[in-house]
């Protein structure tokens, strides 16, 4: 499991990933991502030929790291960004 402290909320971000796919929650939403998607995700943001060219998963903006994920955004650190990778590379390739 991993945790990004946020200062608008009490419980900041959580992200966990089982058999089935990640899961990111605050204290006030989740949104899971199966497996399939988390793992296209991170090989498009490690591809230099089509990273930032897709519509879903990690994109850099204004030297941030956005998620997408059908109507779910959320903003990260590179650092951030980068340990989500690790782990979706580290449970599922």
């Amino acid at each position: 499991m991993l945790s990004f402290p946020r200062s608008n909320n009490t419980t900041g971000i959580d992200v966990s990933a089982d058999e089935n796919g990640i899961f990111i929650a605050t204290d006030i939403w989740t949104v899971p991502i199966p497996k399939n998607m988390a793992k296209t995700y991170a090989k498009n943001y490690s591809d230099t030929s089509i990273k930032n060219k897709v519509n879903e998963g990690f994109f850099d903006w204004e030297g941030k790291v956005c998620l997408t994920h059908n109507d779910a955004k959320i903003m990260l650190s590179k650092s951030e960004a980068n340990d989500l990778i690790d782990l979706i590379e580290k449970k599922y390739l």
